[in-house]
């Protein structure tokens, strides 16, 4: 009977440990930046120096914005640049998404100008 609970409580810690380092890779993972997003991030940089401006939430909407209007960009490149853009601002410059309602307001009403016949690439 001994060797029941032995073998249980091994179990249960190679559980453990198996848990703690999936959540350590996970954690790693997320804190990288993935390599397709590379440019999507230098030509938002590039777009922030040529205007002037700081890489902010700011910033990320008026690229956006023109990305959609002027430059006239797919959705799904659209949102991949949100995604990448998101996840430089993230991880770089420390901005917290979450609770910035003004951001996602207008991110919504961009998404929603893709139905527009003008914007329907």
């Amino acid at each position: 009977m001994s060797d029941f609970k032995l073998s249980k409580h091994q179990d249960t810690f190679e559980t453990q440990k198996r848990h703690y380092e999936r959540k350590v890779d996970i954690e790693n993972k997320m804190g990288e930046i993935p390599r397709q997003y590379e440019g999507d991030i230098r030509r938002c940089k590039e777009y922030c120096t040529n205007t002037s401006q700081l890489i902010e939430t700011e910033a990320l909407l008026d690229y956006l914005y023109i990305s959609l209007t002027k430059q006239r960009i797919k959705k799904a490149t659209w949102e991949r640049r949100l995604a990448a853009i998101r996840k430089y601002l993230t991880l770089i410059h420390s901005i917290d998404f979450k609770g910035r309602s003004r951001v996602a307001y207008e991110l919504s009403a961009m998404r929603k100008m893709y139905r527009e016949d003008q914007y329907a690439i």
